[in-house]
């Protein structure tokens, strides 16, 4: 590729989810270094629009909302055709699921890049199990200088940029809330996907966690989707100095909280992956899912920590769970979680003083 071609006008494709789309920054991020002058475009879901609308990481997005090409054929000739016109110079399949396989071939584009084994034609179909591969790999495959990959991964990193009006319009409806700006905020995030009720750490205890930060004189603002805002209710309902902001953020404005809490505490879902992006450290509760495979730590690093005590059933994948008790989850203490937040925290934590005084 770098023989004499230039990278003017890159195609990424990415539809969900948003642990997924929050990872794809480490491969902007790198495709930014080493081409700065390219327009790099995202095809993704409305969802992804969402997430990195205001962001700078992309120039413009392809928004392809359907499961199918087949199911809205005159909508699909129209956006097939929109991409050829664009004339990508390099296309970088990043979901590598049979849609984004027919999108990504359909497009046209100088150069087809995957995330997964070549040749295309043994994984167009989605037939196989594809090793996911670094874009160090990718360059390396389209014929880049050594050098100028080893250059460019110095920005393979999850960073996402939160733009100020987000964060300073949080600011403003925390402290309207009551929160005092001096005290420090950590982020709670009870729910999970609707398809994943097992990765749910008790709610009682989410509430005891933001009752003992509360008596601590630490901030506590309670996240989550509109569907989990009766959970998110239920965690906050009358304990001081704990705001319920569930269902009341967009994705980039969620980012933009997470931005400002000190620590958040998650379990295995999306909030995770957004404090993570956004800087900020997160502990995260582990249960039916292997945090050696999923967990903020093994994903991004420190300072970030899994908690997990899984009994012999784990990790089972499964979103229901079939046992009379979610053992995995409630195995994990309290004790041992707020330990986890008040260390991330620092010495100072303990010396701020109680709401109220």
């Amino acid at each position: 590729m770098s023989a004499g071609r230039t990278v003017a006008r890159i195609l990424v494709l990415r539809l969900s989810a948003l642990g997924d789309l929050v990872q794809l920054t480490r491969t902007v991020n790198v495709l930014h270094a080493h081409w700065p002058a390219a327009r790099i475009d995202l095809l993704t879901s409305p969802l992804g629009e969402s997430l990195f609308r205001g962001s700078g990481l992309f120039d413009a997005f392809r928004v392809w909302p359907h499961r199918s090409l087949l199911h809205h054929p005159l909508e699909s000739l129209r956006f097939v055709r929109h991409l050829r016109r664009e004339r990508y110079d390099l296309v970088v399949d990043m979901h590598c699921k049979r849609i984004t396989g027919y999108l990504a071939l359909l497009a046209h584009g100088k150069r087809l890049i995957r995330n997964g084994t070549p040749p295309l034609h043994r994984t167009f179909l989605g037939k196989h199990r594809k090793p996911a591969l670094r874009i160090d790999a990718m360059l390396r495959g389209l014929g880049e200088p050594e050098a100028a990959v080893a250059r460019s991964m110095a920005a393979y990193r999850v960073a996402l940029p939160i733009p100020a009006a987000n964060r300073e319009r949080m600011q403003r409806r925390l402290t309207e809330a009551g929160r005092d700006p001096a005290r420090p905020l950590v982020a709670l995030s009870p729910g999970s996907s609707p398809g994943w009720p097992s990765k749910r750490w008790p709610a009682e205890r989410f509430r005891a966690l933001a009752a003992e930060l509360g008596r601590r004189g630490i901030a506590v603002a309670v996240t989550g989707a509109p569907e989990e805002a009766g959970l998110a209710r239920e965690v906050a309902a009358g304990l001081e100095g704990v705001y319920c902001l569930a269902g009341e953020t967009t994705l980039p404005e969620l980012a933009a909280l997470m931005s400002l809490a000190r620590v958040a505490v998650t379990n295995d879902s999306g909030p995770m992956h957004l404090a993570a992006a956004a800087g900020t450290p997160a502990v995260a509760l582990f249960g039916p899912t292997a945090a050696a495979r999923y967990g903020p730590d093994t994903l991004y690093g420190a300072p970030h920590l899994s908690l997990e005590v899984p009994p012999p059933c784990a990790p089972c994948y499964r979103g229901h769970c079939d046992k009379e008790r979610l053992l995995c989850l409630e195995g994990i203490a309290l004790e041992r979680v707020l330990a986890a937040v008040l260390e991330r925290l620092g010495p100072t934590a303990d010396r701020v003083p109680a709401a109220g005084r």
